[in-house]
């Protein structure tokens, strides 16, 4: 049977697709093609620029990491330099449809030095979704949450909502695979950037691990479900279910309301 069928206008369309043609297919990939156009880096010198452009504190949008050298390699390209007592992190379950769209608080917590904070995704595929935070929301939110508090961890999904369902809002997209990390710019001064990460399977939404390197006062992500890396890589190990164990781990609560 042919893929191809006709219709009564006398045009035929693909794989029997009404109103379907090549130069319709064509624009709609080229389209899908301009949305799938976050930055990604794909060499330890592409991490590095883009790393020195947030330092200087110029406009650096959220970067998909691509090295593919293991979560320890991850480490040392986004966190050169630094010792591994302000390096702090914690595990997350993702959820099946997500954590919402949001941005996040880190900033005043962290080194001068670091102004990011580094996820990497340790198992299950997900669309990242990107958009820069309109000024004038990000003023609304600071001044009715000065604080990070569960209140304002709702707020910041129902602002991240409304400016993303502007019609003036494009975000870019991009895919972060399993063992791909993605970097996002916690600037003091700005701009805050909305992320959404849904996973491409809502059965296997996956797990991934966020690192921050902090100032001198550690209280802030300890209570927050933070640890030291090298606890929380220990820890992990211990908690693994020995082979052959019908050990399962139960699924944590939620103790982090800064993104």
């Amino acid at each position: 049977m042919s893929l191809f069928k006709w219709h009564a206008d006398g045009g035929k369309s693909h794989s029997g697709i009404p109103g379907s043609s090549a130069s319709d297919r064509v624009d709609a990939a080229m389209q899908a093609a301009k949305l799938f156009a976050l930055q990604s880096a794909h060499s330890e010198v592409d991490v590095s620029r883009a790393l020195e452009r947030l330092r200087r504190g110029a406009e650096q949008g959220p970067i998909i990491w691509e090295l593919y050298t293991g979560l320890l390699g991850f480490l040392k390209t986004v966190f050169q330099g630094i010792g591994t007592s302000r390096l702090y992190g914690q595990i997350f379950d993702r959820e099946p449809k997500g954590r919402g769209a949001h941005f996040d608080v880190y900033d005043e917590f962290l080194h001068p030095d670091f102004p990011w904070v580094a996820l990497f995704n340790l198992s299950g595929d997900a669309v990242v979704s990107v958009c820069r935070l309109p000024d004038s929301l990000g003023v609304r939110y600071s001044l009715a949450h000065p604080e990070a508090t569960d209140e304002a961890y709702e707020a910041r999904r129902r602002i991240a909502e409304e400016a993303l369902t502007d019609p003036g809002a494009h975000p870019d997209k991009g895919h972060l695979f399993s063992e791909c990390g993605l970097i996002i710019p916690q600037q003091r001064d700005g701009p805050d950037w909305i992320h959404n990460i849904v996973p491409m399977d809502e059965r296997n939404p996956g797990r991934f691990a966020k690192f921050a390197v902090t100032k001198d006062d550690t209280r802030h992500l300890y209570q927050r479900g933070y640890d030291l890396v090298n606890d929380l890589l220990r820890h992990a190990l211990l908690l693994a279910p020995a082979p052959g164990s019908q050990a399962s781990e139960g699924k944590p609560r939620r103790r982090c309301n800064l993104d």
